[in-house]
């Protein structure tokens, strides 16, 4: 479900993953874990992508924007080569 976060990742996405996903879970004053449960993914993969250490694939990427579609959140995470 996640890629290390290098330069040479897979997703080709840029590298501020970490700051878009924070900045989701404050909007909906939400915890890791309580996040983690609306995302259907483990509290330590919402962990290792706010301190930059994974990022997630383009299937999760796409979770990730309809997830924030439906809760009127904006997803600010520029993304490249990826098709939302």
């Amino acid at each position: 479900m996640c890629y290390t976060n290098n330069k040479n990742n897979k997703a080709g996405v840029n590298m501020n993953f970490s700051d878009a996903i924070k900045d989701i879970r404050k909007a909906l004053n939400l915890t890791q874990t309580e996040l983690a449960n609306e995302l259907e993914v483990s509290f330590s993969t919402i962990n290792r992508w706010e301190n930059g250490k994974t990022i997630p694939n383009k299937m999760t990427i796409k979770m990730i924007h309809n997830f924030c579609e439906k809760n009127n959140v904006s997803f600010k995470y520029i993304t490249m080569n990826i098709t939302i």
